[in-house]
């Protein structure tokens, strides 16, 4: 997940696109609207509302479904809309994912300033731990 928070932003990686409703569902819950020391003002508790329940049917349509195209979108959307502190920008479940992600990302086996020859870039291959491990380091720099 591609995420912003507070004016910078970068990659959230989760195993699973159910841990991804569940780090907004629990974790950033908790920080957006219980960890206040004021009062949440009306506006806050609609936003809280909504945030539980758009989370929940999404968490609860994943688990009997499992992962669809849409359900990235959705989840973006209920950020968007429960959310202050936080934005989610994009959503990518690998394997499905992985072309857009390369192509919005580059290829993280080459250095930033490395051109190969034409057809000489070394093909990523989601299989490989090696590249896999690349990606990673790639998204958390």
């Amino acid at each position: 997940m591609h995420s912003a928070v507070g004016g910078g932003e970068g990659y959230i990686i989760l195993p699973d696109f159910g841990d991804g409703i569940c780090w907004y569902r629990y974790l950033r819950y908790w920080d957006e609207f219980e960890d206040k020391e004021q009062p949440l003002s009306p506006e806050e508790m609609a936003r809280k509302e909504m945030a539980q329940r758009d989370l929940n049917a999404l968490l609860e349509r994943y688990v009997r479904e499992g992962y669809q195209h849409d359900m990235g979108e959705a989840l973006i959307a209920a950020v968007k809309r429960s959310f202050r502190e936080w934005e989610l920008l994009l959503v990518y479940v690998l394997p499905e994912d992985l072309p857009r992600l390369l192509e919005n990302r580059g290829n993280p086996l080459l250095t930033e300033d490395e051109e190969p020859a034409a057809g000489q870039a070394p093909v990523f291959d989601f299989d490989n731990p090696d590249h896999r491990r690349a990606l990673q380091i790639s998204l958390v720099i």
